[in-house]
């Protein structure tokens, strides 16, 4: 449990370590052991003592792709 807010730990923590993947949570990139489409959104599953599954909002998958190495990032021009 935390004292911040999601929004308030989300600013705190490293963007390259951590992503938001949900508007209740909040992933350690390292941690990810895989990415699966579920319905409208995904699932990630993180590694630990014991597995955890956690629900990808369909507006983050892209950027946690990106995060992942899964995807490139497009350069913007202008």
């Amino acid at each position: 449990m935390s004292p911040w807010s999601i929004s308030e730990a989300e600013a705190r923590l490293d963007p390259a370590l951590f992503v938001r993947v949900h508007r209740s949570h909040i992933v350690s990139i390292p941690h990810v052991t895989f990415i699966h489409k579920e319905g409208d959104g995904a699932v990630v599953e993180l590694d630990g003592p014991a597995p955890h599954r956690v629900p990808v909002s369909r507006a983050k998958i892209a950027e946690l792709k990106v995060q992942l190495g899964l995807a490139k990032r497009h350069s913007q021009t202008g």
